[in-house]
């Protein structure tokens, strides 16, 4: 018995569910030409091997004879703008040996295994035969970025004068490793990963084929466990069958806990500087045993997710930005994937690394007396609920003010040319005036812990004086706002914020 990925694997250009790749690929069949060589790039499990095979069905459908003779075969120069290459029959004997890898119209080659320059020399000699009982012979190598550089070079001549009766289609999943040279030979089709939405209608076409019993919430889990590759989404959907249904509760067991919800559950004990809970949710992953690389990815996604919700106006993440990207980065620099005698022990160890070194991590404090100022800039480090203390820096006229905060703008585009990091802050903020001269709203306690330094007080001043003529005292205050973390007395007071300040600038 075929296993699904197998068993319904597509056979005809409609079945395609990658939207794109399928208009691409009807586009060449209408065209009234078709290339002779062809490359497609993309991630795995997408159905670059299935399009490939259903190419080399339709090119050697009886119903196609008479077109492909006109295309390839016929050396005579006439209109071929009106000729059409036609589906292939799903259910004939060519079409299913085509797509099953069992028609000597279709060579497969291993690039990854056969891919040196005397691999092509062998290709070329076998692509110089006519084909046996087939119209065309399809030549498909498959992770052809894997040649050596000098087979890539053996192989340019064949994709461009190639034999009138051969089709060589490359497949990739690292394009960017393949010469340029090559590609350029080649009509490329990208392969995306294919959207949760494209994996269930996948699955509903098996499940009405199967008849099976499914709950529409196990077949979701299912789809989002893919990662956007079909292949892996129908192994899943095939492992989670029990007596002819798929059920939530099913699913669960077979690929453990909710992921989603333990990362959540994960991220905020880590905030919190529980290493108790920490520790024993991941033992709770062992227990259970929860592959590694998907806790890994499910905890890079969440944090991700945290980062690019920071950027959008109604999005209110739990996780506050610049602490998001300082736990990538960490997590990314610990490799939670490598091989380990305990399983999530890089993952683990890095956690309980970073609480403590919260736990311990001191800020040292910043003084708000104005002999550590300078005379034209008053920074100090006010609070929601304390008012700014009082200031010795010389005031500035309300309409020099305001015309700083109408040109905003300028001023954090001058601030830039002297450091990029202060001014992506200042871009977060908002500009007031104050009786004094610029109050800088801020809405993280972060944010302004960086942006008051005494050693950026000289900064302000030369931004403003290159902008409006003058500098003008500036000071920093922290207010409320809506984007403020899910669990704002851990962010915003937590030293690990600091942390990720003092690591990012």
């Amino acid at each position: 018995m075929l296993a699904w990925h197998l068993k319904y694997r597509p056979r005809q250009v409609s079945e395609l569910h990658l939207t794109p790749v399928r208009l691409t690929l009807e586009h060449l069949m209408a065209g009234g030409r078709f290339p002779q060589a062809l490359l497609f790039a993309g991630p795995k499990g997408t159905g670059k091997t299935s399009s490939a095979r259903i190419i080399a069905a339709m090119l050697n459908d009886p119903i196609n004879a008479s077109v492909i003779k006109q295309l390839f075969l016929d050396f005579k120069p006439q209109k071929t703008s009106s000729l059409q290459l036609q589906e292939p029959d799903p259910d004939s004997i060519e079409t299913r040996q085509i797509c099953n890898g069992q028609s000597y119209g279709v060579i497969e080659i291993d690039a990854a295994s056969h891919g040196l320059v005397d691999d092509i020399r062998l290709l070329k000699e076998r692509a110089s035969l006519q084909p046996q009982g087939n119209l065309m012979t399809v030549y498909i190598l498959d992770e052809v970025h894997m040649m050596s550089t000098a087979a890539f070079n053996a192989l340019l001549k064949l994709l461009e004068e190639p034999p009138a009766h051969a089709v060589f289609i490359l497949a990739t999943t690292e394009l960017h490793k393949v010469p340029s040279t090559i590609v350029s030979r080649c009509t490329l089709v990208p392969f995306r990963r294919a959207t949760t939405v494209e994996i269930l209608e996948v699955f509903e076409r098996i499940v009405a084929a199967e008849k099976l019993t499914v709950e529409p919430a196990a077949l979701e889990r299912l789809a989002e466990l893919a990662d956007g590759s079909f292949r892996d989404g129908v192994k899943w959907l095939e492992l989670a069958v029990i007596e002819g249904g798929v059920t939530l509760a099913g699913v669960t067991q077979l690929i453990g806990a909710n992921l989603h919800q333990d990362v959540m559950t994960l991220i905020a004990a880590t905030l919190a500087k529980d290493a108790l809970a920490v520790s024993t949710l991941i033992q709770a992953w062992r227990t259970a045993q929860v592959d590694q690389s998907a806790a890994a990815k499910a905890v890079f996604s969440y944090l991700h997710d945290q980062l690019l919700q920071s950027f959008q106006k109604d999005a209110e993440p739990s996780v506050a930005p610049q602490v998001a990207q300082f736990l990538l980065i960490q997590l990314l620099e610990a490799n939670l994937t490598q091989a380990s005698p305990i399983a999530h022990l890089a993952l683990e160890l890095k956690l309980l690394e970073l609480i403590q070194k919260a736990k311990t991590k001191k800020t040292p404090p910043i003084s708000s007396s104005s002999e550590n100022q300078p005379p034209s800039t008053k920074i100090a480090p006010p609070t929601k609920s304390d008012p700014m203390p009082e200031t010795n820096a010389r005031l500035a006229e309300p309409e020099v003010c305001q015309n700083l905060v109408t040109h905003w703008n300028e001023f954090v585009t001058a601030v830039a040319t002297q450091n990029a990091s202060v001014a992506a802050l200042l871009k977060q903020a908002q500009p007031q005036l104050s009786p004094s001269g610029i109050l800088i709203q801020v809405y993280y306690a972060f944010h302004r812990d960086q942006l008051m330094q005494t050693k950026f007080a000289s900064l302000y001043d030369q931004a403003a004086t290159q902008v409006i003529g003058q500098a003008v005292p500036v000071e920093i205050a922290l207010v409320a706002s809506q984007k403020v973390a899910a669990i704002p007395d851990v962010v915003e007071t937590s030293t690990l914020s600091a942390l990720a300040t003092e690591a990012l600038l």
